[in-house]
């Protein structure tokens, strides 16, 4: 294997056919893109296909991690290689990652004193004495975010692959599986969706049954826990099944989980409200504080009996006006 590997991760898809506990062999079809953090605040979602990057000398990276083990009752994996390791010799053990929650990380103290809540394990099992191999397995609880920081204690630049799956080695570009790519899991019902408008409502029909789909970016970042609110309102709501129209958000990952068996998984739904004095509108809230820079899905669905047009608003709104 040579630094000049076309790598990545096989689709999540195709793991849950050979069985959760599988250990992987990644073809480069599902190809992510290189991407990394130098601080927590800039850390990227360690997404189900893998993150690619250069770790150079002394540097450590951020990434934050979405966890299912505790959703699905199975163990959590994450897998680090990289290369060089013939060059770095006994200083192998000097590269690898560690496991943070995010109280540790948003609590204010020194990040380089951080007692690890886990940390990647030593394994070799691709035959090739130029990478190195880390793999960590346990389960995360909570739905939270947790955060791994990939450190390189040495003098000699690594080219690294970090994987949320048990992989056992990463592939050469000659011996791609162009089926890979084609089985990689999407959200469901989720076709390009656009992005929640910052300033006005979305605004949309629903006919039973049916559901729709936006992108959303929190912008704020404080640790107010109230930091971010959505608003939805519906109408007609004086049905006996209007309580079935609501909205939840989730991450990118939660919505690939929910594909394999957790339909309920989410970051937080719409709770029941009450507050403009109309009976024939439907209000739902819901308040969090999310990371910075994540991309949410947030789905809207009316699964009562009758259409509904509905509002979806960025921030608490009490009343609105309908056009």
């Amino acid at each position: 294997m040579t630094r000049q590997l076309g790598i990545v991760q096989i689709a999540l898809a195709v793991l849950a056919l050979v069985g959760p506990f599988a250990a992987a062999v990644v073809p480069p079809a599902a190809a992510a893109p290189s991407a990394q953090g130098l601080t927590p605040a800039e850390a990227v979602v360690l997404a189900a296909e893998g993150v690619s990057g250069h770790v150079s000398a002394g540097q450590a990276v951020w990434y934050r991690y979405y966890p299912s083990g505790d959703a699905t009752g199975q163990p959590d994996r994450i897998t680090l290689i990289f290369t060089p390791a013939v060059e770095l010799g006994a200083l192998v053990s000097s590269v690898n990652f560690h496991i943070f929650s995010s109280a540790q990380v948003i609590g204010g103290g020194d990040l380089s004193a951080l007692a690890a809540i886990g940390s990647g394990s030593y394994v070799s099992r691709d035959g090739d004495p130029n990478t190195a191999e880390y793999l960590w397995q346990g389960t995360l609880p909570g739905a939270d975010a947790y955060y791994v920081r990939a450190s390189n204690n040495t003098a000699v630049d690594v080219d690294s692959w970090l994987f949320p799956a048990d992989v056992l080695r990463v592939e050469p570009a000659s011996t791609l599986a162009m089926g890979a790519a084609e089985a990689a899991p999407t959200a469901p019902g989720v076709d390009s969706p656009q992005y929640l408008p910052s300033t006005q409502p979305a605004v949309g029909h629903l006919e039973p049954g049916k559901e729709t789909w936006y992108r959303w970016v929190p912008v704020a970042y404080t640790m107010a826990p109230d930091a971010h609110v959505l608003t939805l309102f519906f109408t007609p709501a004086n049905t006996a099944d209007s309580v079935r129209v609501g909205f939840e958000l989730m991450t990118m990952q939660q919505s690939e989980v929910r594909q394999r068996g957790q339909p309920n998984l989410n970051t937080g739904a719409g709770a029941i409200v009450s507050r403009d004095g109309d009976p024939v509108t439907g209000e739902r809230l819901w308040r969090g504080n999310l990371p910075l820079g994540e991309t949410y899905l947030v789905r809207i669905n009316n699964g009562s009996a009758v259409p509904v047009d509905f509002w979806l608003y960025q921030g608490d709104i009490e009343r609105t006006v309908f056009d």
